[in-house]
């Protein structure tokens, strides 16, 4: 894990970024699918969150709040284009 501006960023291999609020309460604020495995420790600069995929293809995530279906595809067709 990873923390930055109140939240703490989770990768898990089956290629999910779970973000949790920085408190003395679990709360989850956003679960996202990046419909890759995930096999590296993400770091933070920027304001964006960098991370890789079992390929080593950059991944990309910003901000890390709850987005819609159609933004994460965005993303991650921006993300692919690098």
């Amino acid at each position: 894990p990873i923390a930055a501006d109140g939240r703490v960023f989770i990768t898990s291999r089956n290629g999910f970024v779970i973000v949790l609020e920085d408190g003395p309460k679990l709360k989850i604020l956003s679960k996202n699918d990046m419909d890759e495995e995930i096999l590296a420790t993400p770091s933070i600069a920027d304001g964006r969150l960098f991370t890789y995929d079992k390929k080593g293809s950059e991944l990309v995530m910003l901000p890390a709040w709850p987005r819609s279906d159609e933004q994460r595809s965005q993303l991650k067709r921006n993300s692919a284009t690098r």
